[in-house]
């Protein structure tokens, strides 16, 4: 008995079998549900009706942003910037995904650079990095936390 027990552990897999189909389906809903919970606006967000020439406007932003953030003017020059097209697009539509979305990339390449400045020993930069990607992203938690590592340094001089 212990023997079939044995063979029967190495057969092979089957998707037939009742128990692994149940737990793909219910891996398959939870990993929808999950990405389409991510993928919304806040609750309280409520875009309001858009015109079409705001709605063309939007576009215009968007692709402005977009050359911008290619280009590397991600809060700067200050004029014409990705993170001041990004803004303006949320006055439009303050639930717009792909505005959100590129506040949030904005914040996360700061954030980078900031840690990169603060591992060199160059606070200053670190800091100024950090200010403009929470002007991107106030609530974003890795410039939060370097913020606060920056100024428990800076009080204990």
């Amino acid at each position: 008995e212990s023997v079939e027990s044995l063979l029967k552990a190495f057969e092979p897999f089957t998707l037939a079998n009742p128990k692994v189909l149940g737990a793909i389906a219910i891996t398959s809903v939870v990993t929808i549900a999950a990405f389409q919970w991510f993928q919304q606006p806040p609750a309280e967000c409520q875009s309001p009706v858009i015109s079409a020439a705001d709605q063309q406007k939007i576009s215009d932003l968007l692709e402005v942003a977009a050359v911008d953030m290619d280009v590397g003017y991600l809060t700067s020059p200050p004029a014409s910037n990705a993170m001041l097209a990004y803004k303006e697009v949320l006055k439009l539509d303050p639930c717009h995904l792909d505005a959100i979305g590129g506040l949030d990339k904005i914040a996360a390449a700061l954030e980078q650079e900031a840690w990169a400045a603060f591992e060199s020993g160059n606070k200053q930069l670190s800091l100024e990095k950090v200010t403009d990607g929470l002007n991107a992203n106030s609530h974003h938690e890795g410039l939060l936390s370097l913020k606060s590592k920056l100024s428990q340094g800076a009080s204990e001089k």
